[in-house]
């Protein structure tokens, strides 16, 4: 397959493919002499998995990680504890989502009750 065909059947540009080249996390075939590196089916796949990780979290030096670990017996334990680490990661992103939430709703609702100037614009003055 041609890089082209490997980003459509993949659902990604071409320039990430060769950012994931870049970064090792796939390998990029010899040029040949025609010019047109060939890729093997299988790289689709090994996007597809780099996609799924991104989707839960995962930092690209995570994937790299992670895809290393594929082909060990005795994987689970690590990449267990990569989940989990993401996991109290996220949990800790929630926190602090829902503490900004309520100081935007107690700005909000200062606005529904004063008549004079932008509670909101003057707590974002120094």
């Amino acid at each position: 397959m041609t890089i082209g065909q490997v980003a459509k059947k993949s659902g990604v540009g071409v320039e990430t493919i060769r950012f994931y080249q870049k970064e090792g996390l796939i390998l990029e075939p010899q040029r040949p002499q025609n010019g047109f590196r060939q890729y093997p089916t299988e790289v689709v796949q090994e996007i597809l998995f780099i996609r799924r990780a991104k989707e839960l979290g995962f930092s690209l030096k995570d994937i790299a990680e992670l895809m290393s670990l594929r082909d060990q017996k005795d994987a689970c334990s690590n990449v267990k504890r990569m989940a989990a680490t993401k996991l109290s990661a996220v949990r800790s992103r929630i926190d602090s989502l829902e503490k900004l939430a309520g100081v935007l709703q107690s700005f909000i609702q200062e606005c529904d009750l004063t008549a004079e100037g932008c509670p909101i614009l003057g707590s974002l003055e120094p």
